[in-house]
């Protein structure tokens, strides 16, 4: 299982170069990102036939776009494109993306490039996505809903925004996780990584933590099915009967062989950039009995809901305290 969540995004706003106000938000992680996810963990020869419907997001956080549509927009998870209108109301990362890494997680911060706006208008959404330049729409990755800040900027006022995203797994990898033993799907707006690793190889074991290989299957040996935007079932295996030692059922008749519920207690994978991961039975959405065995790759979202944290610079506080006593 892979989950995929917002820590964060700071949004820090000057006035005449000094901060003014500094907001705190999670947002809201659409289908569409979720869905390319697991896109990119599927072999490159079946993406198209599992997800035909798919436009996948090849730099989710490339860009933000902010948004004064007038009227505003109705956005929801469910939605995969955005109008924009590309002058000066949209900006990039700067490239220099920091990368942490865990034993089982990758941790990224995007900081995208300082932008003044001309509008007066008022913020309506904070889009993240990604979208050819002089496109006039967005494939959208992720949003907040801002409308309610009443944030109307002008020539003096300067936007910095940084966010930072975390994907974790429950696999556990038999070399540390780094840059080149990086299995976890793509959430960093990167344009040089081009290519992701995807599951290539999957071996039952007898033993816990990858150990004592009982079969082994290649991503083509296996029939891959769309359970819903977020889940990935894989049959195919073998019917083993779970015993003192586990065998084909076509090979060995059941009888033969007493039964105490050893049974297969790890799987490993492959990827394609021969990173090998394991999954002990416990952790793992599998089914696997005397019949069949399934298992299910999923990906979650952290929480998706956004809250704010205002934090006001100094310059601002007594108004705001004046303001409130007021009321």
């Amino acid at each position: 299982m892979i989950k995929v969540k917002n820590e964060k995004i700071e949004l820090s706003i000057y006035k005449n170069d000094k901060l003014e106000k500094k907001y705190t938000f999670k947002n809201s992680l659409t289908n569409l990102f979720i869905s390319s996810i697991m896109y990119y963990q599927t072999p490159t020869s079946i993406r198209t036939s599992l997800f035909p419907t798919l436009s996948p997001i090849t730099n989710p956080f490339d860009s933000v776009y902010f948004d004064f549509t007038i009227p505003k927009q109705s956005i929801s998870i469910s939605t995969e494109t955005v109008n924009i209108v590309y002058n000066d109301l949209s900006f990039y990362s700067y490239g220099n993306i920091d990368k942490k890494y865990g034993s089982k997680e990758k941790q990224i911060s995007t900081p995208y490039l300082r932008k003044t706006f001309s509008t007066t208008d008022k913020l309506q959404y904070l889009f993240f996505g990604n979208a050819s330049y002089g496109a006039t729409t967005m494939k959208l990755s992720s949003f907040i809903d801002v409308s309610s800040l009443n944030i109307y900027p002008d020539e003096d006022t300067t936007f910095l925004i940084t966010r930072y995203d975390e994907i974790e797994s429950n696999e556990i990898g038999i070399s540390t996780l780094g840059s080149l033993s990086d299995y976890l799907p793509r959430i960093e707006a990167d344009i040089f990584l081009l290519n992701t690793p995807y599951i290539y190889q999957i071996d039952l074991c007898y033993e816990a933590n990858g150990q004592n290989m009982s079969s082994e299957y290649t991503y083509s040996d296996l029939n891959w099915s769309l359970i819903d935007s977020e889940t990935i079932e894989l049959t195919g295996f073998d019917d083993f009967y779970k015993g003192i030692f586990d065998y084909p059922q076509n090979d060995y008749p059941q009888d033969d062989y007493p039964q105490d519920g050893r049974g297969i207690k790890s799987v490993k994978f492959t990827y394609s950039n021969a990173t090998q991961t394991y999954v002990n039975i416990e952790d793992l959405d599998i089914t696997y009995n005397n019949k069949e065995i399934k298992i299910r790759l999923k990906c979650e979202r952290g929480a998706y809901w956004w809250h704010i944290q205002e934090l006001i610079g100094k310059i601002c506080q007594a108004q705001i305290r004046q303001e409130m006593r007021q009321t």
